[in-house]
C-alpha cells in the first residue's frame, strides 16, 4: 500500500488539474457568450455596426472648382491612369514628353503673366493632338509651378475664354492606343 499512495495521489493530482482546466475554459466560455448576448442587445438600440473590412469609405465631396478627379475628365491626374474596366481595353496613351510638357507649361505661365494674352493660351490648346496631352500637360504644369493647371487657368481667363478652351478640347480624341 505504502508504494501504490503516492501514485494515487498523483493521479488524483493530475485528474484535478485537468477538472480545473476544464472548468476555466467553461467559464471563460460563459462569460464570452454573456458578453456577445449584451453586445446584441446594445445593438438592437443602436445603428449596426459594420465591421471596417466590409465599408466603403464616404465619397469624396466634389471640388471646389467642379471638376472631379475621374478618368474621363482630361484636367485630373487619373485621366491618364488605366481605369479599372479599361485596363484590358487600352494598352496606352499618347502623353507629353517631359520637354514638351514643360515649355508649354511656360508658354501658358509666360501668356497669363501680367497680360493676359488669352491668343497665346489658345495656341497652346490647339497644339495639342489628344485629350490624354491635356492631363499630361495639367501633370507638368503642376510639376513646375506647383499649382492645379485648371484652377490656374479659371483664375486667370474669362469665363467665355475658358469655355473656348475647353469646347477645343472636347473636340479631340482621348488619346488610347490600343
Amino acid at each position: 500500500m505504502k508504494k501504490i499512495l503516492p501514485l494515487i495521489i498523483a493521479i488524483g493530482g493530475l485528474g484535478l488539474f485537468v477538472y480545473l482546466k476544464l472548468k476555466e475554459k467553461a467559464d471563460e466560455k460563459k462569460a464570452n457568450e454573456e458578453k456577445k448576448a449584451n453586445e446584441e442587445n446594445k445593438a438592437s438600440s443602436s445603428p449596426p455596426i459594420v465591421s471596417p473590412a466590409t465599408t466603403q469609405p464616404p465619397p469624396l465631396p466634389p471640388p471646389p472648382n467642379g471638376v472631379s478627379p475621374s478618368y474621363s475628365n482630361w484636367w485630373s491626374q487619373n485621366f491618364n491612369k488605366n481605369s479599372p474596366d479599361s485596363i484590358k481595353k487600352f494598352k496606352t496613351y499618347v502623353l507629353l514628353s517631359s520637354d514638351t510638357g514643360t515649355k508649354k507649361s511656360e508658354e501658358i505661365k509666360s501668356a497669363l503673366y501680367g497680360l493676359n494674352d488669352f491668343g497665346r493660351v489658345e495656341v497652346v490648346f490647339r497644339d495639342l493632338s489628344y485629350q490624354s496631352q491635356v492631363a499630361s500637360l495639367a501633370y507638368w504644369f503642376n510639376k513646375k509651378y506647383s499649382t492645379d493647371l485648371y484652377n490656374f487657368l479659371n483664375d486667370e481667363l474669362y469665363d467665355s475664354e475658358m469655355k473656348k478652351i475647353e469646347d477645343l478640347i472636347k473636340t479631340l480624341p482621348t488619346g488610347k492606343t490600343y
